[in-house]
């Protein structure tokens, strides 16, 4: 025997001959339909089959030296989501040369009862290597995977549970024009779909906000018809849950200065002792002569004097600044008017008896 022909028939009993026939896409089926749910029960999934490229292999060594191995096996996996995309099922199944039909595997844990991770599970169905060694008294099998014939994927969805939702801040009060945010924060599984909604009537009924499906709601320059109640209520398919918070909007508060004075006539460099009330922020004075003040830090009821030291009469005014959003400028103050004359200097004359002459005192 030549050596080529020794070396064939040793690469034959090593079961590296391949061969293949062309491919046909098969389909898969599932035992049970979706949604598949992570602690739900797993499902069959079965490859249906058709032609594939395989392996032609044959026995090494022993009585079916050379023989090819019939059947031919086709090994099917369940692999996990990534990251760790482990395998969590698969079959080994045996079919003639070329052709496989029903290969199943049970998909979920490794035991095969439920899914234990949501996400995209991969199926693959690869033909295998089949390796046959003679060990003296009989056949040792292994398998390696060789070509992957087929594949395809399904998704296992979160399990559901109810939503919870808590609304912050519970209560909260602003003044006209300001503006006030409410935060919800939300579980649940799915994710829930949010809504909020506003009730003027203490939760008797409710009125769905346009366009108010996030997290946070704003209430923006708020006017008194703002004030109620603010809820935010979450959906998905395992139930609703609700929360809200009370908004008290009030309205800005009005100011009205009055300046008065214990005495209005004086004569020029008197001083005159003022009292200003009605100012919750503070004071300005407008219409005194020169050198009056013109602002005072304090409010409520105030005291100060002034020193008249010109001739004149001035109407003086008192004015409250507005501090927004609490406090509006002051409206219809009330002004006082001081007027001031000149001291008069001068002899006072001397009177004497009258003695009946034109010629003066005797």
């Amino acid at each position: 025997m030549k050596i080529y022909d020794r070396i064939a028939i040793a690469l034959g009993a090593m079961l590296l001959v391949l061969a293949s026939v062309p491919a046909a896409r098969a389909s898969f089926s599932y035992g049970s339909p979706a949604p598949y749910i992570v602690g739900a029960g797993g499902t069959t999934v079965t490859w249906l089959g058709g032609s594939f490229p395989y392996p032609n292999t044959t026995y090494g060594g022993g009585p079916n030296q050379g023989q090819q191995i019939v059947p031919t096996y086709t090994k099917i996996y369940v692999i996990g989501p990534s990251p760790s995309s482990t395998v969590v099922s698969s079959n080994l199944i045996a079919g003639s040369p070329g052709a496989s039909t029903g290969n199943s595997v049970t998909c979920g844990t490794t035991s095969g009862t439920t899914y234990a991770q949501a996400g995209t599970y991969t199926v693959q169905v690869y033909n295998e290597l089949t390796n046959a060694t003679w060990n003296g008294s009989g056949y040792v099998w292994q398998w390696t995977d060789g070509t992957l014939v087929e594949s395809t994927t399904f998704t296992v969805q979160p399990s559901a549970t109810p939503p919870t939702v808590t609304v912050s801040p519970s209560s909260a009060s602003i003044y006209a024009t300001q503006s006030q945010t409410f935060n919800a924060s939300v579980s649940g599984s799915p994710t829930p779909t949010l809504q909020w909604q506003f009730s003027s009537d203490k939760g008797s009924t409710w009125t769905n906000l346009s366009g108010a499906t996030g997290s946070s709601y704003t209430v923006s320059n708020a006017a008194s018809s703002d004030t109620g109640l603010y809820q935010c209520v979450a959906t998905n398919s395992a139930g609703s849950a609700s929360a809200s918070g009370t908004l008290n909007v009030y309205a800005t508060k009005a100011q009205r200065v009055t300046l008065s004075t214990t005495t209005t006539n004086v004569t020029v460099g008197t001083t005159v002792t003022f009292t200003a009330q009605g100012s919750f922020t503070s004071y300005t004075f407008s219409g005194g002569p020169s050198g009056f003040p013109t602002s005072n830090s304090g409010n409520n009821k105030i005291v100060f004097t002034d020193t008249f030291t010109s001739p004149g009469a001035w109407t003086i005014y008192g004015h409250a600044p507005a501090s927004l959003p609490e406090y509006a400028a002051s409206t219809n103050d009330i002004p006082v008017t001081v007027t001031a004359t000149p001291t008069t200097f001068g002899i006072s004359p001397t009177l004497f008896p009258y003695n009946g002459s034109s010629q003066g005192p005797t």
